[in-house]
């Protein structure tokens, strides 16, 4: 890992799990009703899987 880099949780190809942490952050009363490239955003500044972004 980089320095810069931030430290990612990698996740699992578990399709369950990636649903619910994509729930989360797309819904999460602290940051609003978040659309597609916000949540993006917001999930990969803690997570990372193989073809996030499709």
């Amino acid at each position: 890992m980089e320095p810069h880099e931030p430290p990612w949780v990698v996740v699992p190809s578990d399709e369950d799990l990636k649903f619910d942490i994509l729930q989360e952050a797309h819904d999460a009363s602290s940051s609003g009703h978040l659309g597609r490239e916000k949540t993006f955003l917001s999930v990969s500044q803690a997570f990372w899987w193989t073809h996030m972004y499709k």
